[in-house]
C-alpha cells in the first residue's frame, strides 16, 4: 500500500474514529474509470468491462469518466465512444492532462466535460498515413529499387518507388470518411454547427474552448460537483471498481489496466468522500 495513504488512513482512524467508521458506511454512488493510455483494444475492453460493473451495481449513480490521452486508432475510439452513448449510468468527462483527438471522441459522448484550464483538448481530425517518397532522390544517386509483389494494388503507397495514384484516392476516402463520422458525431453530442466542430482541428487549452468542447473547468472536485448538481445527490462518494482488504479488514478501492497496476503494492488509490 502507498505509504502515504496509509498513514492518512492511520491518522483519521485514531483521531477521529467516529467519522473514519462513518464515511465507510456510506456506499460509494460514483465509479471512476480511468483512460490513461493510447485507446486501442487493451483500454477499451478495460473500459467496457468497468462500465459493465458500473451498470450492474445498484449503488452507482453515475461514471466519472478520467481521461489523460492523446488519442487512438479510429476503430477503438469510434467503439468506445458508441459504448458510452449507450451507457445506463450517466457518464461524466473529467479531461486531465491530455484529451485530443480519438480522446476527445471519447470525452465528447459524455454528459458533461470538465477540464482543468491547462488541458489540452481538440485535434479534431483524423490522420491516415504521413510518409516520404524518395524515389526521386534515389535515382539521382543512381541507387535501383527493387520490389517483389503480388496485386495491383499492393504496396501502393511505396516510400521508394511510383505511388499507386488509386491507392492514395482511396486512402484519402478512407480518411474523410473516418473524419466525417468524428465530426458529425462531436457536433450532435455537443450540440454544435458542423462547420464549428470543423474548426477545432488543432488543439486548445480548455479555457479557450469552454462553451464549446469543454463544460466547465475544473479539476475532480469540480467534477464531482457537477455529478452532484446534475442528479440532484445529497453526497458523492467516488469507488473505482475493485476492491481488496487492508490489514484492518476495511475496503479499499483501486482501478487499473495491467499496464497501469503492478501489483497492489506498487500502485492504490483510495475511496474518495465528498459531502
Amino acid at each position: 500500500m502507498d505509504y502515504f495513504l496509509m498513514r492518512e488512513l492511520i491518522s483519521e482512524l485514531f483521531e477521529n474514529p467516529r467519522e473514519f467508521l462513518r464515511k465507510l458506511r456510506v456506499k460509494p454512488n460514483v465509479a471512476k474509470i480511468e483512460v490513461k493510455s493510447y485507446i486501442g483494444q487493451e483500454t477499451t475492453r478495460y473500459v467496457e468491462k468497468r462500465l459493465k460493473e458500473a451498470e450492474d451495481d445498484g449503488d452507482i449513480k453515475a461514471v466519472l469518466l478520467v481521461i489523460d490521452s492523446p488519442g487512438g486508432s479510429s476503430y477503438h475510439s469510434f467503439r468506445l465512444s458508441h459504448r458510452l452513448r449507450k451507457s445506463k449510468k450517466p457518464v461524466y468527462a473529467l479531461i486531465e492532462n491530455f484529451g485530443a483527438s480519438g480522446a476527445y471522441q471519447v470525452a465528447c459522448a459524455s454528459e458533461k466535460i470538465i477540464a482543468g484550464e491547462e488541458s489540452i483538448v481538440g485535434s479534431i481530425g483524423v490522420v491516415g498515413a504521413s510518409l516520404l517518397n524518395y524515389k526521386g532522390l534515389l535515382e539521382k544517386l543512381g541507387i535501383k529499387y527493387i520490389l517483389v509483389k503480388a496485386g495491383k494494388h499492393k504496396w501502393g503507397l511505396n516510400q521508394y518507388g511510383e505511388i499507386d495514384e488509386e491507392v492514395l484516392s482511396n486512402r484519402q476516402k478512407m480518411v474523410d470518411s473516418d473524419y466525417e463520422r468524428f465530426v458529425g458525431d462531436v457536433a450532435e453530442y455537443r450540440g454544435l454547427e458542423r462547420d464549428v466542430v470543423e474548426g477545432y482541428g488543432d488543439i486548445y487549452n480548455a479555457q479557450d474552448v469552454l462553451g464549446t468542447l469543454v463544460d466547465k473547468i475544473g479539476y475532480e472536485d469540480e467534477a464531482l460537483d457537477a455529478i452532484k448538481e446534475g442528479l440532484k445527490l445529497e453526497k458523492v462518494k467516488v469507488k473505482s471498481p475493485r476492491s481488496i482488504k487492508n490489514l484492518f479488514g476495511l475496503s479499499l478501492f483501486y482501478a487499473g489496466t495491467k499496464d497501469e497496476i503492478n501489483g497492489f503494492f506498487s500502485q492504490s488509490s483510495q475511496a474518495v468522500y465528498r459531502a
